[in-house]
């Protein structure tokens, strides 16, 4: 069963049932007590009490015609109210008469019914407001109508007793009260099935517009399209599960953007790697082959291919070794040994004591280092690492026979700002993001493979950045490698 319809049965469940047993108990009442009650009720209006019926006729039409008057209607134009309140009374048996201002306004009495009103209230009509007198089946009586406390409209009605009622006509209960109670409780029925209608579209509209619209959502959401919205903002309780099924399909459309993107990375990843093992394997296949072959017929050449052997050997050795510190800082399973650095002389004290003589021979590195301590938070070993591979791969890109390569220090809004830049090439500004990337290189060939693993950059920045810094590239001229590192808080706050 849909919702629409569980509302609808439900809404009206919760309006029947009251009612029938509010009808049942009604008909239990009338048919005991309420009998009892409403014969009295029929006796006190009904046609053989002409007297109290009258009454109410007089009453009723005094006060209508009472407004006639003060709109200054003239009888001519109250002829059908007239021509009505006379049939009314008629049937009745009784003749009216009708006074406004102490002036007749209409009157049906004849010489006879004036002669019984004589009779009956011994000329003191006028000064009485109102009365009923009965004598025998005559009777007259009176119904004055007053404003401000000033009699304004009167009506007098006599029964000469001769005239029996009409019992063909409707008594005041018929008349008014029963058709008065049915047309009632017709209201009521109507208003509570009309109020129950509306208030059936008005939750279906509520509740199942919102409901289609996360439908629609979610079969968008199948399909993969995360970019439709939900066309429903109001702030209810509705409003609140759709605005979290925005942030859903939000945070799922990331999930699957990281999931792409680490897809594609994985498969650059593979290729990278296969490349950078394939070429080394090759070249100590092709060496080994030749020392199979007995193309190393010397004592010299067989050095010669054993050097090219061994270079190779440690070219994936280097690979490996940085492929599996790539992975635990990737996985954030690397621990760093922190401790209190200040940079320039940790800088001075690697240029000194760790650059190989081999480094030396192919780069020439010039240090300037800004004025006072320079103090971070680092990893010794690491740090040293950021500095091989930067100077590593500017000497891998260098022009000239020996590359040259300057390092600067300085201090910016509580960061210390590490430059290292070279006199290469540099690359295109396209590039300047791409070659923080895992095995990027420039060179389509990759001629220079085996002068470095393609991780280089990549473990570079992810130091930085595990240092509580940034990295980045610059071309100036040539490529500069910008490190930020926030500067130790501990002892800039003691100094």
């Amino acid at each position: 069963m849909t919702m629409k319809k569980r509302l609808l049965i439900s809404n009206v469940l919760m309006v029947a049932i009251p009612v029938a047993v509010t009808l049942l108990l009604l008909m239990f009442g009338m048919s005991t007590i309420g009998n009892r009650y409403w014969a009295s009720m029929d006796a006190m209006y009904g046609d053989d009490n002409g007297l109290a019926t009258v009454d109410n006729l007089m009453y009723a039409y005094a006060d209508e015609f009472q407004t006639a008057v003060k709109n200054n209607m003239t009888p001519g134009q109250t002829k059908n109210q007239i021509k009505h309140a006379e049939k009314e009374f008629s049937d009745l048996g009784y003749t009216i008469e009708l006074q406004s201002g102490g002036k007749t306004y209409y009157s049906s009495l004849t010489k006879y019914d004036k002669k019984i009103m004589r009779e009956l209230v011994g000329g003191s009509e006028a000064a009485l407001d109102s009365f009923s007198i009965q004598r025998g089946t005559k009777s007259v009586q009176k119904e004055t109508v007053h404003e401000e406390g000033e009699p304004t409209f009167v009506v007098f009605a006599v029964h000469d007793g001769t005239s029996g009622v009409n019992h063909t006509s409707e008594s005041f209960m018929d008349r008014y009260v029963v058709p008065f109670l049915f047309l009632a409780l017709v209201i009521i029925l109507l208003s509570i099935v009309v109020s129950d209608y509306v208030l059936t579209r008005w939750v279906n509209r509520n509740i199942m517009y919102p409901l289609r619209e996360l439908r629609k959502n979610a079969e968008e959401v199948r399909e993969g399209n995360f970019d439709e919205p939900i066309l429903y903002s109001r702030d209810d309780e509705f409003g609140e599960v759709c605005r979290a099924f925005e942030d859903m399909k939000h945070h799922l459309k990331m999930s699957m953007n990281e999931h792409k993107n680490y897809e594609e990375y994985r498969r650059a990843l593979i290729s990278g790697i296969s490349h950078d093992l394939r070429t080394p394997l090759t070249t100590i296949k092709g060496y080994v082959e030749g020392l199979t072959d007995g193309m190393a017929d010397t004592e010299e050449k067989r050095r010669q291919y054993l050097e090219a052997i061994q270079l190779r050997t440690n070219d994936l050795e280097r690979l490996v070794n940085d492929l599996s510190i790539y992975n635990k800082m990737e996985n954030k399973s690397f621990r760093y040994d922190f401790e209190e650095i200040e940079l320039n002389e940790f800088i001075g004290h690697y240029l000194k004591y760790h650059m190989s003589s081999k480094t030396e021979e192919k780069a020439l590195v010039l240090f300037e280092a800004c004025s006072g301590d320079v103090v971070i938070r680092g990893d010794r070993s690491q740090l040293q690492r950021v500095l091989d591979n930067i100077i590593s791969n500017s000497i891998k890109y260098k022009q000239k026979e020996r590359a040259t390569v300057l390092i600067k220090t300085a201090v910016e809004n509580d960061e210390a700002v590490w430059t290292v830049t070279d006199d290469g090439p540099g690359v295109p500004d396209y590039a300047l993001e791409l070659i923080f990337e895992s095995f990027t290189r420039l060179d389509e060939a990759r001629t220079k493979t085996g002068e470095g693993s393609g991780l280089g950059l990549a473990i570079v920045r992810t130091i930085i950045e595990d240092h509580g810094g940034y990295a980045y590239a610059e071309n100036r001229e040539g490529l500069a490698i910008v490190m930020e590192v926030p500067l130790d808080k501990k002892e800039s706050a003691d100094s």
